[in-house]
């Protein structure tokens, strides 16, 4: 980031959870936060690559049972929830 505005646009320390990072805006915004200094877990169909994540976390988010499950693995894998898109 260019000049003194790093430290005001940082997001180190964050935790994100992304969905839709297997392409086009989901992929573009999880790199955004992951250059801001962010943790983020991608979120994608199972049978789709989620794309350059730190963490994976394949779901169907159209199964409300597999939403509650993808919220105690990112809890484990990453930890608390600061950023959800």
């Amino acid at each position: 980031m260019a000049g003194g505005l790093a430290h005001l646009l940082s997001l180190a320390g964050q935790s994100a959870l992304v969905t839709g990072t297997g392409g086009g805006i989901g992929a573009a915004t999880a790199d955004a936060l992951g250059g801001a200094g962010a943790n983020v877990a991608g979120v994608d169909l199972p049978d789709r690559p989620p794309g350059a994540t730190q963490t994976s976390l394949p779901c169907d988010l159209a199964d409300p049972r597999a939403i509650e499950s993808l919220f105690d693995r990112f809890d484990e894998a990453v930890g608390g929830l600061d950023i959800l898109v």
